[in-house]
């Protein structure tokens, strides 16, 4: 994604490579990275070097909250480490490019794709609001879709317990993040 990104990859974190930089949370940054001595693909969240102590008990709240929840279409979350300062997550490599890719490619969506995309996260928000799992909106760079119109989302459970209707904000969100690759026809 990003060309602006100045970040020399590949580069080492513990036991994986980053290799290509995905695109940026609020507190964190997402790379695709290898898992060295087993040659897995995985998707790390790392924790920005420079966070303050509140944001980085936050992230380890998230981690936390993240790996217990089972919610539909979201890519698994593998482990949580620390190398040198750095804490990070990864998460399961999903099929497929992200939604941020086909923006800066200027592809679009099909309109199965467009449908399995609206419908997963559907599923996903209406799951979390039934736990009440809290959420947050789902950014172009964590939504994967393969050309076979099946759709991941790494993890946007956040900590705590939902909020009242977050589900009408949060599919609103997609649809605004959504619409630049959305076929002609929908």
């Amino acid at each position: 994604m990003p060309s602006d990104n100045k970040e020399k990859l590949p580069r080492s974190l513990g036991v994986y490579t980053l290799t290509e930089q995905l695109g940026h949370g609020a507190y964190s940054d997402f790379y695709f990275a290898t898992q060295s001595h087993v040659e897995r693909g995985v998707v790390l969240e790392s924790l920005r070097a420079d966070s303050s102590e509140d944001v980085r008990d936050y992230f380890l709240q998230t981690v936390r909250t993240r790996g217990m929840a089972q919610l539909p279409h979201i890519s698994q979350v593998l482990e949580s480490r620390i190398a040198g300062d750095n804490w990070f997550l990864t998460y399961e490599r999903p099929e497929g490019i992200t939604l941020d890719r086909m923006i800066a490619e200027g592809d679009s969506l099909s309109t199965a794709q467009a449908c399995a995309l609206l419908i997963a996260a559907a599923e996903m928000y209406l799951s979390a609001e039934q736990l009440n799992i809290a959420m947050d909106s789902l950014q172009p760079h964590v939504i994967f879709i393969h050309r076979d119109a099946s759709v991941c989302f790494l993890s946007p459970v956040l900590p705590g317990e939902a909020q009242q209707e977050q589900r009408p904000t949060l599919m609103s969100a997609l649809a605004a993040a959504i619409s630049p690759v959305l076929p002609r026809n929908v």
